[in-house]
């Protein structure tokens, strides 16, 4: 019986073959919708990469017998299905443009929100698995190292508003190159560095490693990666991607943020109670303000955060907002010490309310502020060696300055990224001071 659905039409050819069992055990459901009209219109005319053996009108019904529910994630991923039409809108990570911050912001909100960093198929799962929740979600579309990560833009089925940010391209560039490598950073840090006994100086703070450093010794970002980044698949396909993934979902009405100013300290709450309007989703409560007015961030010798300093009778945490968002059970003793509610920007002092007495009427208070203080003062000594050897956007452009064939490639690159944002937000293409001396480089060679 397969052989009789077998066509012209190699990509279903191939999840046929794929899914022989399925399909046999569901052939009349499977032979009704790939001879369908509807299914030759939407798929197989304009050889569709990813048809889906099962019609999605049917599957979001939950009425049918092979609806949604009854289908796994992992073999609605076999079977090219769609993600179920359950979620409100879909949040596309734009590689260096904030979107890990946006992604907090709405989990903030209350959203289910999906992951990133993952496989393609894992992404999927997640996705799917949120859509199918009780709870408001989202999908998260973002890029990844396998050759999947366009196949969930393909999922997408019907029409849907799609959210992301646009950053001045030479900017990405440099968030990119200062790219912590989590794992091997993470390595680095011990019991130590993040528990502290009270009094004992001896403060530890964790080498940091670059996804862009020179040697496994040389621990600092390496411009000269630009080489391997530009001439390589990296930059084509994890940086300047959008315009590839949008083309996909041209169906799909596109809302872009400028990162600059929709996601700046002082606008990104506003902005956030503006979204909830247009996409459908509750408006994040007053409490997590601060949050979005200070630095989500925190892989500038911030990683080994939060710390926790143990005193006889309570304990100090040494955090952000970004690790401690919910503060019901704390109060910030940032004031008691340095009369400001934040230091180093974004680094604050907790300790549990209950325990708050024991601080305040502490007979050794004096020496516990000035430990802390000296604590901090270290911090800040470990974070301005981390900064100083971080790449900058003049360090790129006075790179690619002295580069002609390099600047040219990447000139290539981010034009055939821009394609459609020139035509439809140049105003925000118009803002990028950076991107304007990049043009201005190419246009003399």
């Amino acid at each position: 019986m397969i052989e009789n659905l077998l066509t012209h039409y190699e990509a279903l050819n191939e999840v046929i073959v794929l899914n022989k069992a399925f399909v046999l055990e569901h052939f009349d459901e499977v032979s009704l919708w790939l001879n369908s009209k509807k299914f030759k219109e939407k798929y197989e005319d304009i050889n569709h990469p990813y048809p889906p053996l099962l019609n999605p009108d049917k599957l979001n019904d939950e009425n049918y017998i092979l609806n949604y529910e009854k289908i796994p994630a992992e073999k609605a991923w076999e079977m090219n299905l769609p993600l179920p039409r359950r979620y409100e809108f879909v949040l596309m990570f734009n590689s260096c443009s904030g979107s890990e911050a946006m992604h907090h912001f709405f989990r903030l909100c209350g959203l289910k929100v999906g992951v990133w960093g993952i496989s393609g198929k894992s992404t999927f799962i997640v996705n799917y698995n949120n859509s199918l929740s009780k709870e408001k979600n989202l999908v998260t579309l973002c890029p990844n190292s396998d050759k999947y990560y366009e196949k969930n833009c393909y999922l997408i089925d019907g029409e849907y508003k799609i959210l992301f940010a646009l950053r001045d391209p030479i900017s990405r560039i440099k968030t990119c190159l200062n790219h912590i490598h989590n794992r091997l950073t993470n390595e680095n840090i011990n019991m130590n560095m993040r528990q502290i006994t009270a009094f004992d100086t001896n403060f530890q703070f964790p080498q940091i490693i670059y996804n862009f450093q020179k040697t496994c010794q040389d621990y600092k970002p390496d411009i000269n990666a630009l080489y391997s980044l530009i001439e390589g698949e990296y930059m084509k396909k994890f940086i300047f991607n959008l315009d590839a993934r949008l083309k996909i979902l041209k169906q799909n009405k596109q809302i872009a943020l400028n990162f600059d100013t929709d996601l700046s300290y002082q606008n990104a709450f506003e902005t956030y109670h503006i979204l909830s309007k247009r996409l459908n989703f509750t408006p994040c409560n007053e409490k997590y303000r601060f949050i979005f007015e200070k630095k989500v961030n925190f892989y500038a010798g911030l990683n080994h955060l939060p710390v926790k300093i143990l005193f006889d009778t309570f304990d100090v945490w040494i955090s952000i907002p970004y690790f401690h968002s919910e503060l019901e059970n704390y109060i910030n003793i940032t004031p008691y010490i340095f009369n400001s509610n934040f230091i180093l920007d974004n680094v604050f002092v907790l300790m549990e309310k209950d325990k708050e007495h024991y601080f305040l009427k502490n007979k050794n208070l004096k020496n516990i502020k000035l430990f802390i203080a000296r604590y901090i003062q270290e911090l800040k000594k470990y974070i301005d060696g981390v900064k100083k050897d971080l790449i900058c956007e003049k360090d790129i452009l006075n790179f690619l300055k002295h580069n002609n064939v390099l600047s040219l490639k990447l000139n290539k690159i981010i034009e055939k990224d821009l394609q459609e944002i020139k035509t439809h937000r140049p105003d925000i293409v118009a803002s990028w001071k950076y991107y304007k001396e990049f043009e201005k480089i190419c246009e003399n060679l």
